[in-house]
């Protein structure tokens, strides 16, 4: 029974025990932006204890002793750059608002591969630009999409307009 032991041992102290852990997910999505306000500043990863980025502005995890992010709100937050890294880390992301910040450039035309849990995407009110991307057809989850007040053009994916839980979508003011 102990030879058995020891040679599980190494296995129960390897990264795939920690595989379900989303820290890696904001700790790219928060390399990858610009927080002029530093309204990020508590987000600490010196930390690795179960729960610990559950208390980090705009994060809501779904049980507060572990590490899986279930919302991530960052709204009005001045935060700018392109597209966040990282959240195809996130291994069950349902709700995405980074509404009212500055961020800009392309949607990543694979968001839903990314994010295939989402029920909620909110980027509104940022400097969005270039099309509507068609992966948006992949969030077969997703209830709502705003993605009013960018620079969105060209037309919208019919794709879309097929999801079967879709009941909010805002394009106005692109």
């Amino acid at each position: 029974m102990k030879l058995i032991f020891l040679l599980l041992l190494p296995l129960l102290s390897s990264p795939l025990v920690h595989s379900e852990d989303d820290t890696a997910c904001l700790q790219a999505f928060h390399n990858s932006v610009e927080d002029p306000l530093g309204l990020l500043s508590n987000w600490n990863f010196n930390n690795a204890s179960k729960g610990s980025v559950c208390s980090f502005s705009g994060v809501n995890c779904w049980n507060a002793l572990e590490n899986k992010v279930f919302s991530l709100k960052l709204t009005h937050s001045s935060l700018s750059g392109s597209f966040p890294e990282g959240l195809d880390l996130c291994s069950s992301l349902q709700e995405l608002d980074l509404s009212q910040n500055k961020f800009n450039g392309n949607i990543p035309s694979d968001i839903c591969k990314d994010l295939p849990y989402s029920t909620a995407i909110d980027l509104s009110q940022n400097e969005f630009s270039g099309n509507v991307p068609e992966g948006f057809q992949d969030c077969v989850y997703l209830n709502s999409l705003k993605l009013q007040e960018n620079q969105l053009s060209g037309q919208l994916p019919w794709q879309i307009g097929i999801l079967p839980r879709l009941t909010v979508l805002d394009l106005s003011g692109n």
